[in-house]
């Protein structure tokens, strides 16, 4: 289904049933220790995480310099994808992917787990869209917690910046500039706001030819 740098996604089956996944297997030497301590901490988040727009972890073992993820398996493809492929989302059926985006992150931030990587590639549909209409179009799944981490509840600090730059939040490009102290959950939000914009727009509300002339709009 896809490969990364240390890491390759199959369709699986588990036989006695024949109820369909995805399995995401590690490389655990390729990935490195920093690479480890992303699936880690993906595993630890998921493990929190039981909500119909979330991707949900079924299963999580290792062996043979592999760890390795059961996960939900979803059939639609990329939100980007179709947003390149409409150009554009009618308010209404706009209005059904963000509210159930919105519940996913409320439900998120109040277990503790916070994304940091909002964005329309990090959704996607849970079946192919036989129609352009809210019940095919809005039925989306957050995806790719690689970066995402656990906090306390309403004791949020994170210092270290993560994200794509044309989703990050005022306060992530601050501690990327200027050396910041800290943000917090919210960062999520604003990732959303913006993917809000792309969905009605069709591109995004902050552009520039260089990262420097991208952060000083989101800054204003």
């Amino acid at each position: 289904l896809g490969r990364g740098s240390f890491a390759i996604v199959y369709d699986s089956i588990h036989k006695p049933t024949g109820q369909k996944f995805a399995t995401k297997v590690v490389d655990k030497y390729a990935a490195g220790s920093k690479g480890l301590k992303c699936i880690e901490a993906e595993v630890q988040c998921l493990s929190k995480l039981k909500h119909p727009h979330i991707v949900q972890l079924f299963q999580h073992f290792e062996g043979d310099g592999k760890k390795y993820m059961v996960i939900e398996l979803l059939h639609g493809g990329e939100l980007f994808d179709k947003i390149v492929e409409l150009q554009f989302y009618t308010e209404s059926i706009a209005n059904v992917v963000v509210r159930n985006l919105l519940d996913a992150l409320a439900t998120m931030h109040e277990i503790g787990v916070c994304h940091r990587d909002v964005k329309a590639e990090n959704v996607m549909l849970k079946q192919p869209a036989v129609e352009n209409t809210a019940e095919f179009l809005g039925q989306v799944t957050l995806v790719d917690f690689g970066v995402a981490t656990s906090f306390k509840p309403g004791h949020a600090k994170f210092d270290m910046h993560c994200g794509t730059q044309d989703y990050m939040a005022p306060e992530v490009v601050v501690l990327v500039r200027r050396g910041g102290r800290y943000y917090d959950e919210k960062c999520d939000l604003w990732s959303l706001g913006v993917l809000t914009y792309i969905l009605l727009c069709g591109w995004p509300p902050f552009f520039a030819n260089s990262k420097n002339a991208l952060f000083d709009k989101i800054l204003r």
